[in-house]
């Protein structure tokens, strides 16, 4: 909706409105705070929460938090930046891939993360990223990065406890 707003608004203005619309933003949080849904999300990975019962049956398209603040900075800076651009990782991942990219890290050994899934979400979704690289020249980091960044900023800052 507020999108739409600032679309309404920009009708007949002398000026661009540019949108960056990120799927569920994941990366190391700057506080403590677990009231926002990636850092309960990655909680759930790595705290135990899910390990027995499995991961619920989601798929999502998901970006770096740094991303999204770059991809900002980038649409104000380039002028050739214009209408909407959707920042999400080219395919959906379900939260069982989250879950064995914090596995596959080696990071986190000892921590109960769970091996299987409630159930697995029906099809697939691909997302054409191409945009972001094209007008904005930028490349998004790739979920086993920040990820893992996220998991581990949970632990530093006490969020989680090994």
């Amino acid at each position: 909706m507020a999108e739409e707003a600032a679309w309404d608004f920009s009708k007949g203005k002398h000026f661009d409105v540019v949108t960056i619309n990120p799927a569920l933003v994941v990366g190391p949080p700057l506080s403590d705070r677990v009231d926002g849904t990636s850092v309960a999300m990655v909680k759930s990975l790595i705290d135990g929460s899910t390990a027995e019962s499995g991961t619920p049956p989601v798929s999502l398209g998901i970006v770096d938090v740094r991303d999204v603040a770059e991809g900002h900075v980038r649409a104000v800076e380039k002028p050739e930046a214009k209408g909407r651009y959707l920042m999400t990782s080219s395919k959906a991942y379900t939260l069982l891939q989250l879950a064995q990219i914090l596995t596959k890290s080696g990071k986190f050994d000892g921590l109960p993360i769970p091996t299987k899934a409630k159930s697995e979400p029906t099809g697939t979704m691909l997302f054409d990223t191409s945009k972001l690289t094209k007008e904005l020249g930028l490349t998004l980091t790739p979920p086993e990065t920040f990820v893992v960044d996220m998991a581990q900023a949970l632990l530093d800052l006490g969020i989680v406890k090994r």
